[in-house]
């Protein structure tokens, strides 16, 4: 479940006396919007543009479909929809699913619907795509953290002693070599940093990806070649999405 994700703000006007009051196409809305929940945790959890799109497109479905405003013009893409297009909106047919003349309409209702109760519906699916990329981001960050810990303990244990500068400014030379190791295993095992790991292996010569120790060539590890910039930048990228970062994981003090 996505708790945050269902509690996204509403405008409720007042009474003169301060106390909420709800009319009724408010409380319609609220109603529609509580019944496709569902489909905006779809959104948080989809891993790439295309499913988000997709699932965008079945939320305004499914909100077409429940508020009363709407439900004609969703009767009417309902219909044309079902002459050729599959009713799942999988991310392959939701170009054939906007594309249908009925569509527009549809989209237009839900939009007028919820602005008419304060809701502007594309801030609100922004909201849900963006909790859940950073959701998405720090479950596969404390993922690649964990897999690597008991190398990062062991290097700092038997190469360094477990003395550790107090930042990463105020390393030395010895601890930023081996940092290095920790970056890269952390890298590999990172979706979006996968291929620049690869092109830094090559790179540094590695006999086995899997054992960059092995050989280790130490010219070949420079900080400054372009294939280790591109690699550490995209690590601290995905630290920095799953709102930490690097110098703390490797100190442990996050």
């Amino acid at each position: 479940m996505w708790p945050s994700l269902l509690s996204l703000p509403f405008y409720t006007p007042c009474s003169s006396r301060g106390m909420p009051v709800e009319d009724a196409s408010t409380s319609r809305w609220r109603r529609a919007f509580a019944e496709c929940a569902p489909t905006l945790e779809a959104l948080a959890r989809a891993g790439d543009e295309e499913l988000r799109l997709a699932t965008r497109a079945w939320w305004v479905v499914c909100m077409g479909g429940r508020v009363p405003e709407c439900k004609s013009v969703h009767a009417t893409w309902k219909s044309e929809a079902s002459a050729g297009v599959r009713q799942q909106l999988r991310p392959s047919d939701t170009e054939a699913v906007v594309s249908l003349a009925s569509w527009p309409p549809l989209a237009q209702c839900v939009l007028d619907c919820g602005r008419a109760v304060g809701v502007e519906v594309s801030h609100t699916l922004a909201v849900v795509e963006a909790e859940g990329i950073k959701q998405q981001a720090g479950a596969e960050w404390q993922r690649a953290v964990a897999e690597v810990a008991p190398l990062r303990s062991r290097l700092q244990q038997e190469l360094l002693q477990n003395r550790l500068a107090p930042s990463r400014d105020a390393m030395e030379v010895d601890e930023l070599r081996v940092c290095q190791v920790w970056t890269y295993a952390l890298a590999s095992r990172l979706e979006a940093c996968r291929a620049q790991a690869r092109d830094f292996a090559t790179a540094a010569g590695m006999r086995n990806a899997n054992q960059p120790l092995v050989g280790y060539d130490e010219a070949r590890w420079d900080p400054h070649a372009p294939a280790w910039q591109d690699m550490e930048l995209c690590v601290t990228a995905e630290a920095e999405r799953a709102s930490t970062d690097c110098d703390s994981e490797w100190r442990g003090v996050t």
